[in-house]
């Protein structure tokens, strides 16, 4: 598994928490509701964001909106597997109950480790955990959302390792995949031959026991977010 794209948001960690929605509660396909922030919010996150050392990642990667369809995190233990220096870790940090960072580069998981010591107040929140290319080291029922951005198409055995995944999603936990559309793009995107379809990704949640499976292809430029939930 292959981490590509990794880059600190350490000044992410002084937003505050905001109230939203996750999955809607009726029907048989349960789609995202995205989460909302109040006016500030939206500002802090803004500012941020613009002030961050990696603007052109920023451009593309729309932080904000992928955060967006999280949904609520309060109270909520999020697994950001191939977390590298923690990009997203940080940005997601303040709103949720915990953020476990898996990685298999313990440099990065270095970093993330240094850089969380600056705030005590949010440093409990946070663990790292280094793993192994084929198991990311859930114990059952763990987390509430697994996240990967940028990160699926380096497993190598993806049903499998989504099945080992399944066992550590608490019931009605969701899996969160983002990653590159097979369509022409920029060249500093990974190769065609390096990205996985959509159509693909999906199949693979299936097979691997979640339900609920729900694609989002609209929100992002280059890439895009695909949901499931665990019965």
């Amino acid at each position: 598994m292959k981490l590509i794209y990794t880059f600190l948001l350490i000044f992410i960690l002084g937003l505050t928490a905001c109230d939203g929605e996750g999955f809607n509660s009726g029907g048989d396909t349960q789609l995202p509701i995205p989460h909302k922030y109040d006016s500030d919010g939206y500002s802090e996150l803004n500012d941020a964001i613009k002030e961050n050392e990696n603007p052109d990642r920023n451009n593309w990667q729309k932080p904000r909106k992928v955060i967006e369809r999280l949904g609520n995190l309060t109270d909520k233990v999020v697994a950001d597997i191939g977390a590298g220096s923690g990009y997203f870790s940080f940005q997601i940090l303040p709103n949720a109950g915990k953020v476990i960072a898996i990685d298999i580069d313990p440099s990065a998981l270095a970093q993330i480790d240094t850089l969380i010591k600056l705030r005590p107040d949010l440093q409990p929140k946070l663990e790292t955990r280094l793993v192994g290319f084929n198991d990311p080291k859930l114990t059952n029922e763990e987390v509430d959302i697994v996240f990967l951005s940028n990160t699926y198409s380096y497993i190598e055995n993806k049903v499998d390792y989504l099945k080992t995944v399944y066992k550590g999603v608490k019931p009605k936990g969701r899996i969160y995949i983002v990653d590159f559309k097979m369509k022409i793009l920029p060249q500093i995107f990974p190769k065609a031959e390096e990205r996985v379809p959509l159509f693909e990704v999906e199949r693979h949640l299936q097979e691997a026991g979640f339900k609920h499976v729900f694609s989002d292809d609209k929100t992002l430029d280059y890439q895009y977010i695909v949901i499931a939930e665990k019965e």
